[in-house]
């Protein structure tokens, strides 16, 4: 019990139905729900919070209105991270029968908030996307354009034009042991990007098997510290999850979701990750534990528009196509296979690639990347390869091909005048050699689709490039730019 003054009375903040108690009692954060107590012994006030060293509580007088009745209310702004102040104000309001047990309370509340949190999310998605991606005209640029990036990146509605745009995250990188790497981006409050490329004794495998080992990577390359007294302890594991379950978002990519409690606090984290050749791309999520549901819808809808892109040897590339559980359905078509310094064969439904050792040097440290892109195919949006790299490890050898889709015309006049230059052939699509960064560099549409009904309407084509270190002579450049263009077959 701790001694202090009445020091008046302070209408409720939000709309002033009533009035709160002043009080300088020496409170705690703990003793929200504790009565406050008269010189008599009498309980005049039940405490609900500290600010400022004075204590505000609820009179007993508002108390016993109530009668037998509880009544819960909250107002609450929603919003959503990818909709940058744009959000509703709603009141949360719900009455149970009194007496009750606590748990029943709990689990009536829970319940009923949760609906109340969803339904209004939805709402605010519905009213203030303005429409959301991937519908109306905000969303033709992320429908024609792709990152380059290998981390996860994500397309947010610009507060600035009204348009939806494909983020380019900086990622700060720690290196742990045995080359392995932790990629981390922060583009939101409690929200990380994470991009996790796995030390060399760790397989695959090994990460799809056991959500703790994602997490233990993380904390190798991440220092988070918890306070015991006055010593800072670094934090190595969180343990097993509390739960786990697996998701499919709207493009067919398939993802973990992983919960864990924190010891000894109110905190849980949260985890939504997908495997990649190198190791796992991951979006953490730090909250009370109370809030696990409500982060984990957010968390749901924002993975929906994440681009996810795919790097790594071609080594890598054999163990992630094989026997993943999590592998996103627009790659479950593809097959890849090499033989060391002989060739290598890439199919997929877009395109084939049978790559004979000549053009670059089929070993185990290739380097293959595919970055995805989303494309609209009549009313349908859909989650496609864009672009197919390999490249010569630690090299500047490469070739790239891309796939491009016919522009809506209402998009930006640079966006209209690469690709009229594309389907013309202007530079650099010419196959001639050019100079660009100490690279010698060629180019040429490889393939170009057109309309079923229409043969002057260019639906999509494919743009090929090579590049070779330093200066090389002409005629050895196209002649190697002819065997790789052979070495495609083009679908539609």
């Amino acid at each position: 019990m701790r001694q202090g003054a009445l020091l008046g009375t302070f209408p409720e903040p939000e709309d002033g139905k009533f009035v709160l108690l002043k009080s300088s009692s020496d409170v705690n954060f703990g003793n929200s729900g504790g009565p406050l107590i008269n010189q008599r012994g009498e309980v005049i006030g039940l405490v609900i919070q500290r600010k400022d060293n004075i204590a505000y509580s609820l009179s007993a007088s508002e108390i016993i209105k109530a009668g037998k009745r509880g009544h819960f209310h909250l107002r609450m702004i929603f919003g959503f991270n990818l909709l940058p102040e744009r959000n509703i104000v709603k009141d949360f309001d719900d009455d149970i029968a009194l007496p009750a047990h606590y748990k029943a309370i709990k689990k009536q509340y829970k319940s009923r908030f949760y609906s109340f949190y969803v339904n209004n999310m939805k709402e605010l998605l519905k009213k203030e996307g303005g429409p959301m991606f991937p519908h109306g005209e905000a969303s033709l640029l992320p429908l024609f354009d792709f990152t380059d990036s290998y981390q996860p990146q994500v397309h947010y509605l610009n507060k600035a034009n009204g348009k939806w745009m494909i983020s380019s995250m900086d990622y700060k990188q720690t290196k742990i042991r045995e080359n392995g790497v932790i990629h981390i981006a922060l583009p939101f409050d409690k929200m990380i990007f994470i991009d996790i490329t796995r030390p060399d004794s760790i397989r695959l495998k090994h990460m799809l098997e056991s959500p703790k080992l994602s997490i233990k990577l993380l904390f190798e390359g991440m220092s988070i510290t918890r306070n015991f007294g006055d010593v800072k302890i670094r934090i190595l594991s969180l343990g097993n999850p509390l739960s786990v379950e697996n998701h499919t978002d709207r493009y067919n990519r398939k993802w973990r979701i992983s919960s864990w409690l924190m010891e000894y606090s109110d905190e849980a984290f949260i985890t939504c990750e997908t495997p990649t050749p190198e190791g796992m791309a991951m979006i953490g999520i730090s909250c009370q534990s109370s809030d696990i549901d409500l982060w984990k819808f957010d968390a749901l809808n924002i993975i929906d528009h994440v681009h996810l892109s795919y790097y790594g040897s071609a080594k890598n590339w054999s163990e992630f196509l094989q026997r993943n559980p999590l592998l996103p359905r627009a790659l479950e078509n593809v097959k890849f296979h090499y033989k060391h310094r002989d060739r290598l064969e890439f199919k997929s439904p877009s395109f084939d690639l049978i790559l004979k050792n000549n053009i670059l040097p089929i070993t185990d440290d290739l380097r293959l990347g595919i970055n995805f892109g989303f494309t609209k195919e009549g009313k349908e949006v859909r989650w496609n390869i864009r672009r197919l790299l390999l490249s010569e490890y630690q090299k500047d050898n490469y070739f790239a091909l891309i796939n491009w889709p016919s522009p809506d015309r209402r998009l930006p006049n640079d966006a209209l005048a690469f690709w009229d230059g594309m389907a013309r052939k202007a530079h650099p699509y010419t196959e001639k050699p050019f100079q660009s960064t100490n690279i010698t560099k060629i180019a040429t549409v490889l393939k170009t689709f057109y309309a079923p009904t229409d043969r002057n309407k260019i639906e999509k084509m494919y743009a090929l490039f090579m590049g070779k270190e330093g200066k090389e002579d002409d005629q050895s450049m196209i002649k190697s730019f002819q065997q790789l263009k052979n070495s495609f077959i083009v679908n539609r």
